[in-house]
């Protein structure tokens, strides 16, 4: 009888500590959505930077072009890093938030059934419900974490590889064309003198 009050008890000190850590990892989660939210804003003002300057009369126009293309891919990771904000605030806080709930309900009814002195198979089943429903929020969190940075990573090599490639910035008379022209002037000026 004594073992089992203590097991009970200690069960009890879990689900507590369990509650507040699932608390703290909300709280953290709504933070850090506030930061990809203002993190976006940033990168807004960056894009409409880059989009100025693509207009800016001192570039050539392949220059212009790239800086165009590097201000419209990091718009786009800007518009994923909504969605990733949306999604975190819809779907990964209110279901850690209900992960925190439920802890707090099973340690309220532990602790009834605990004053009662009954076991009870319900508390097994509210047990794996728990898990799975915090099973499913990390889950969700991860995946929205994924797939918004794989597109990002994706966009910033397009932007990249399109930033790098080597591109002709030679005048469109060459060295030898030059030379040629030179020659046929001094060729013609020859024949007038004479």
């Amino acid at each position: 009888m004594a073992v089992s009050r203590h097991r009970e008890g200690n069960q009890l000190k879990l689900l507590s500590k369990d509650e507040s850590s699932l608390r703290n990892l909300c709280t953290a989660t709504a933070k850090y959505a506030n930061v990809v939210a203002k993190l976006r804003g940033q990168g807004d003002d960056i894009a409409t930077q880059l989009h100025t300057l693509s207009t800016s009369a001192i570039f050539e126009p392949h220059l212009k072009n790239k800086i165009f293309f590097a201000a419209q891919c990091v718009s786009q990771v800007q518009d994923y890093r909504s969605l990733q904000v949306e999604r975190l605030e819809r779907q990964v806080v209110p279901s850690l938030h209900a992960c925190a709930t439920s802890c707090r309900q099973a340690r309220s009814k532990r602790t009834s059934f605990a004053a009662n002195n009954s076991d009870n198979p319900k508390l097994a089943e509210d047990r794996k419900a728990l898990q799975d429903r915090c099973w499913r929020a990390l889950r969700d969190l991860l995946q929205t974490e994924l797939a918004s940075h794989v597109r990002a990573v994706e966009l910033y090599s397009q932007a990249c590889s399109q930033i790098l490639a080597k591109v002709d910035t030679e005048p469109e008379h060459t060295e030898s064309d030059c030379r040629e022209s030179l020659d046929k002037d001094e060729d013609g000026s020859d024949d007038s003198d004479e």
